[in-house]
């Protein structure tokens, strides 16, 4: 047929189908038919309702079209809740979840049926949304405009199979007037489709695994919402505790070759942060795994100064045309060796590899994983191999932390772009190179460089857009330009993506004391990444948690638990003069006042043009910077 003689029209195209059928339906496949029939009439309703038209059905999917844009979202919007109604008596692994995708654009009619980009684009954001949730168009969003109560949130610009020119995506979202930004209610909707624990008796009488009747509650993790509501949230270390916490320590290097070490250090931190995904484990972070690599001391000893209950050992040898992995995960409480595995792949299958392992370490704890959770973990082939090499050595140069380290991770991270134009990790990295410079003072025009990180971090997000370091970096772009909601619902979404990921806790915590009125917040914030990482690593960002962690205890009249952080501070940087000051106020505020005055000499003495005037001056609330100027007056520094 000639391209001249087709039918065209332009629609909004409503694309639906069920997430994870093929597991609802092996796991009941009467009642996920009976579930599916119900759930078909109601989509086929609202569509009716709002005046469209459905298409075709197959299987558990839908097509569906509209005149109008309004109508289409319209009409999403309400199936959507009435699905969630229907959902809400049964139990998490029963509910049967539609995703939606909605596109404006070019369609063809042929035989009462439609064809084309506009069909095959809503297609692809149907696979982009949430499971109840809806995914759209930018062409879709702008003809909607603000005639409806929703917000939309960008999630970056996929490329779409056989359509040229990327899509901008954008996640629907109820208009609340603000940023999604509490955690609590970002976790919740996860933890409603969250792994559930299965009772693995013959696993947990052989292993001695403490296993849950079911997930473990964290919506609480980071309090209230910022308009109050919701019951009081749990400390950090309550919610924290019902986990399972685990340690990757650093695989050894069995290659002839020590310059290879770089290759299992990568291979560690990248099954740190698979495992991090997983919100229903605790993962300790690496630069506190790391601090074990030459350490002569015990797995008993290592578990307890980690507060870890299980261990992943492992180690690493690559040669030009194999690569063996040997890995055992240890119960640290009885030292009994829960599961061990060797792995001899061609380096093309490293990922597939990668992969086994961190499936194999879920299954063992008894994790049940959903087939969404699944997804996050299955490489689709994986990065281009070269562009991995010159990822991992870019991150161990970075791992120096010298200037020159930062100059050859950043030669590095443009050549595995060149290899591969859209490695996540390589953006990432790259835009870690400039956190560096801008962290350590390297930069030259920390404008530019900002500018660059921010490019960085929104490269990464158009390369994957479930990438939590893109969200974290464009987050800690946003908290420097002074953008803090936008930057707390980037580090909030990061979080959404890995609950287990130390830096964004710390981001998330720093951003919030200078919001105001969330001290609250914020200090469980800080009290989380520190429980992930409890043994930082120096550096200037470790400088920056420690500092806000410690301001967080002081206003929160904690002065003990501050003057315990401040003082190990000081013995990683004792030149820094806000660290001396913070520690004279909270001495003074203590009724220590000899070790305040002896702090507070030692201020003038390391910057004699110290600002007491300007000290905290970023805190959003003025009851919080008038008891830090009371510590500071105490203290003699005023």
């Amino acid at each position: 047929m000639e391209t001249s003689s087709l039918k065209r029209h332009l629609a909004a195209v409503l694309y639906a189908d069920v997430a994870g059928y093929s597991r609802l339906t092996g796991d009941d496949e009467e009642g996920t038919h009976r579930r599916l029939g119900a759930g078909l009439d109601t989509l086929t309703a609202a569509v009716e309702r709002h005046g469209g038209r459905v298409v075709h059905f197959a299987g558990d999917a839908v097509l569906a079209e509209f005149a109008s844009a309004v109508q289409a979202l319209a009409c999403a919007g309400d199936a959507q809740a009435a699905l969630l109604a229907a959902n809400r008596d049964l139990p998490p692994e029963r509910r049967l979840e539609f995703r939606v995708g909605l596109n404006l654009g070019d369609v063809i009619d042929d035989r009462d049926d439609i064809y084309g980009e506009g069909v095959n684009v809503a297609a692809r954001l149907e696979a982009l949304a949430d499971p109840g949730g809806i995914c759209i168009s930018e062409s879709l969003r702008d003809a909607v405009g603000n005639k409806l109560p929703y917000r939309y949130e960008f999630i970056g610009e996929r490329r779409v199979k056989n359509i040229a020119t990327p899509v901008r995506a954008y996640r629907v979202l109820p208009h609340d007037g603000e940023a999604r930004t509490d955690l609590r209610a970002l976790l919740a909707g996860r933890r409603r489709r969250a792994v559930v624990f299965a009772a693995v008796a013959g696993l947990a009488a052989l292993a001695g695994l403490a296993l849950f009747k079911g997930p473990p509650a964290l919506d609480g993790l980071l309090g209230e919402t910022s308009t109050g509501a919701g019951a009081p949230a749990a400390a950090p270390a309550r919610a924290l505790s019902a986990l399972p916490s685990i340690a990757v320590l650093p695989f050894r290097n069995l290659s002839t070759d020590p310059a290879q070490a770089y290759f299992s250090d990568g291979l560690t931190e990248d099954i740190i942060t698979e495992l991090s995904r997983f919100p229903e484990l605790l993962v300790i972070a690496s630069g506190s795994a790391f601090a074990y690599r030459a350490s002569a001391s015990s797995d008993e000893q290592i578990a307890r100064e980690l507060d870890a209950r299980y261990l992943l050992e492992g180690s690493a040898e690559r040669t030009p045309s194999a690569v063996r992995i040997s890995v055992q995960l240890v119960d640290a409480a009885n030292g009994v060796r829960l599961w061990a595995e060797r792995f001899d792949r061609t380096p093309q299958d490293l990922f597939r590899a990668r992969d086994e392992i961190v499936r194999s370490v879920v299954a063992t704890l008894a994790v049940r994983i959903e087939e969404i959770e699944r997804e996050r973990v299955r490489h689709a082939g994986g990065e281009a191999l070269a562009a991995y090499d010159h990822v991992l050595q870019g991150r161990e140069r970075l791992a120096r932390g010298t200037r020159e380290g930062n100059v050859e991770a950043r030669a590095l991270f443009r050549r595995a772009l060149d290899a591969d134009p859209g490695s996540a990790s390589a953006h990432i990295g790259l835009g870690e190179a400039h956190r560096q410079a801008l962290r350590y003072g390297w930069a030259e025009s920390p404008e530019r460089e900002l500018a660059q990180l921010e490019d960085a971090a929104r490269e990464a997000l158009r390369a994957d857009a479930a990438s939590a370091g893109g969200h974290q970096l464009l987050g800690y772009a946003y908290q420097l330009r002074g953008r803090l909601n936008l930057a707390l619902a980037e580090y909030a979404r990061a979080l959404e993506l890995n609950p287990n990921d130390a830096e964004s806790y710390a981001g998330y915590g720093l951003t919030l004391m200078f919001v105001g009125g969330r001290t609250d917040d914020a200090l469980e914030a800080l009290e989380t990444a520190r429980r992930l990482d409890p043994h930082m690593r120096p550096s200037d960002s470790v400088r920056s948690r420690s500092w806000t962690l410690a301001l967080a205890y002081y206003l929160h009249g904690r002065y003990d638990d501050a003057i315990t952080v401040l003082e190990q501070a000081l013995a990683w940087f004792p030149n820094h003069s806000g660290t001396r000051a913070l520690l004279a106020a909270a001495y003074a505020q203590r009724g220590r006042t000899a070790d305040a005055e002896r702090a507070a000499r030692a201020v003038r003495q390391s910057d004699p043009f110290f600002d007491t005037a300007r000290f905290g001056t970023g805190l959003g609330s003025e009851a919080d910077r008038e008891r830090l100027r009371a510590g500071l007056r105490r203290a003699g520094l005023e």
